[in-house]
């Protein structure tokens, strides 16, 4: 019996929803293939995201990382704003390696608040997702702005990869199969600065980010020096597959939800971030849960 080889392949999505049907049918096999056994991809070209936004976000983020705690700590909160080191208990990331800082959805000033759906005072969950307004620092100067245009690329791109999930999985409903769905979504961005490790731990590894699977839809990552550290394990893998570092690139991974929406036919493989000291490292995830309903 031959051993099944894992990868994390590379994967130029343009031909999508171009005029050539052979290379948008070759995207979607490729797409498929990649779900199917090992959960995780890399998009070329950032999936078609300028490089400018993806640079401007990234930028945004260490620069507030690098301020002052008290004055990073004036947009602290445990939904959306900021998190110090130690600032939490998190079941996936020891609180002592990661600060955080995070914001939901950015369109929620055009949305109706009388629908029940958004109202915080209809529901607990509608308090927990929609019961605060997002957080803003005040410096460094353009960070709510590329934040911003860095979510709203995310939404569109999400819904571009959800239209190549329902293709591959030939849903019923067509291409807007799982972006109808997601309409009200959840979705929040996040960055996470991991500080230098001090070197006591000599030359073990050390779990920056225990195993863990999403609970999302699907989670799209970008990294400042990439995704150094960041290992899979795909279902049937004998041991932890580093993540290849591409440039130019994307990292998307598949999330509980799609596994199970697919009845286990897609992964939601486990992962984890390793280190050895070295330098900070941040990155952006976006992580896309489905509507509540």
């Amino acid at each position: 019996e031959m051993a099944v080889s894992f990868e994390v392949p590379t994967i130029d999505i343009s031909a999508f929803d171009g005029d050539d049907p052979v290379a948008s049918a070759a995207v979607v096999d490729a797409v498929r293939a990649a779900c199917e056994n090992v959960g995780f991809f890399l998009l070329a070209d950032r999936g078609g995201v300028s490089e400018d936004l993806v640079r401007d976000a990234l930028a945004a983020s260490r620069g507030f990382f690098e301020l002052p705690l008290d004055e990073k700590m004036r947009v602290a909160s445990l939904k959306k704003g900021y998190i110090p080191v130690d600032g939490c208990d998190n079941a996936v990331r020891p609180t002592s390696l990661h600060e955080k800082f995070s914001c939901s959805r950015v369109d929620l000033a055009t949305v109706d608040r009388s629908d029940p759906y958004y109202d915080p005072s209809a529901s607990p969950q509608a308090e927990l997702y929609f019961g605060e307004d997002n957080r803003w620092p005040g410096a460094p100067d353009g960070f709510r702005d590329a934040w911003e245009r860095y979510y709203v690329a995310m939404e569109s791109l999400t819904r571009r990869l959800l239209r190549i999930f329902a293709r591959a999985l030939r849903a019923k409903g067509g291409d807007d199969f799982f972006a109808d769905r997601c309409r009200r979504h959840v979705s929040n961005l996040v960055a996470l600065r991991y500080p230098p490790l001090d070197g006591s731990g000599g030359a073990a590894i050390e779990e920056r980010v225990r195993a863990h699977t999403d609970p999302t839809d699907v989670t799209i990552l970008a990294f400042e020096r990439g995704p150094q550290g960041l290992q899979v394990l795909p279902d049937g893998a004998d041991d932890w597959l580093d993540v290849p570092d591409v440039q130019s690139t994307l990292l998307v991974n598949l999330g509980d939800v799609l596994r199970f929406w697919t009845n286990d036919a897609w992964r939601s493989t486990r992962h984890r971030v390793t280190a050895r000291p070295r330098g900070a490292r941040a990155g952006v995830p976006s992580g896309v849960p489905s509507g509540l309903d």
